[in-house]
């Protein structure tokens, strides 16, 4: 809100919004289009992503701004902060030979590479000039809580791994345990992604091992 009143004050015409796949909430088809609805987020923050789309469609409509919203699959990429994949560098590190996995390791999510979501932002706004603009960035494939699990085990050279479930179909509450984004939508104005899941998951693993310090 804030930044919107900002830019009504200056007069800045233009915002690119960050959303997420969570605010389909436990959609019904797969891959989700970006016109499938209703949407009904079961997160707090699928919420308020949701509820930030919905303000700056309507400051878009009442003061003549334009506005690219990206609804993202799960980013990864080198300097990550959190996720899946440097939680499990982590746990690693402190346990090579056991590995706590959040539910049931059959989550099954798109990663996008952040390379490859940066790419899309600067092609969709150049190539798109409606006053809302909605695009779904991700890939149309996907891969298990189980597999990154593998992959980050096999990149830092780990042999007879204990793998130990904490249960449920859910790693934690409001967690989406199967997603994937339609992107072609996107697709059809020129861009693809250069990395499929499996390949970021891996691409971020390497980096996120060196920037660990792991030998």
């Amino acid at each position: 809100y804030n930044v919107l009143e900002s830019m009504k004050i200056n007069n800045v015409k233009n915002i690119v919004l960050p959303s997420s796949c969570t605010v389909y909430g436990e959609a019904e088809v797969t891959p989700i289009p970006e016109n499938y609805g209703p949407m009904i987020p079961v997160s707090l923050y699928g919420a308020s992503k949701l509820a930030s789309e919905g303000l700056i469609t309507a400051y878009c409509s009442m003061f003549d701004m334009n506005a690219w919203v990206f609804r993202f699959a799960n980013i990864v990429g080198s300097r990550s902060t959190h996720g899946v994949i440097l939680d499990f560098i982590n746990k690693l590190r402190n346990n090579p030979d056991e590995l706590e996995i959040l539910g049931d390791g059959k989550q099954t999510k798109s990663y996008l590479h952040i390379n490859d979501c940066l790419d899309a932002i600067l092609f969709a706004v150049e190539k798109t000039n409606d006053k809302v603009n909605i695009f779904n960035l991700g890939c149309e494939d996907w891969i298990t809580v189980d597999r990154i699990a593998e992959i980050v085990v096999e990149e830092m050279n780990l042999k007879n791994v204990k793998f130990r479930y904490t249960g449920g179909s859910r790693g934690w509450k409001g967690d989406i345990p199967r997603i994937m984004l339609s992107i072609r939508k996107i697709e059809k104005l020129g861009w693809k992604p250069r990395y499929n899941s499996e390949k970021a998951v891996k691409i971020t693993a390497e980096s996120l091992i060196k920037e660990a310090g792991w030998q």
